[in-house]
């Protein structure tokens, strides 16, 4: 895999135990979702503070929760958009896995 961010973010508003970075996301792509394992990682730049976004290929999204809230939100965020999209006006990206939270490498 190929990577064009440099940056790291770490768990919460402040810097936590766990940085989120390309190394992160590689290793979560690579052991849950091996189908996508060669697809390029880049970071996507965001003033958001609730959750990273990360580019995977040239047509899929990964999207990490950096605070506990955030991650607490995603099975609710699930369930509501599968019974919103046929309502909304305009095209909704297909959540094409959940993955399980990393083990923060020690070190």
């Amino acid at each position: 895999m190929t990577s064009t961010s440099t940056g790291h973010t770490h768990l919460g508003t402040h810097p936590g135990p766990c940085p989120v970075d390309d190394g992160l996301v590689r290793r979560m792509i690579g052991g849950q979702f091996p189908q996508w394992t060669g697809a390029a990682i880049a970071r996507r730049r965001s003033g958001g503070t609730v959750n990273a976004v990360y580019r995977l290929g040239e047509d899929k999204a990964v999207r990490l929760p950096l605070t506990r809230g955030g991650a607490d939100d995603v099975p609710t965020e699930r369930e509501w958009l599968s019974r919103l999209v046929p309502l909304l006006p305009t095209r909704i990206p297909e959540l094409l896995g959940a993955g399980e939270p990393a083990r923060c490498p020690r070190g």
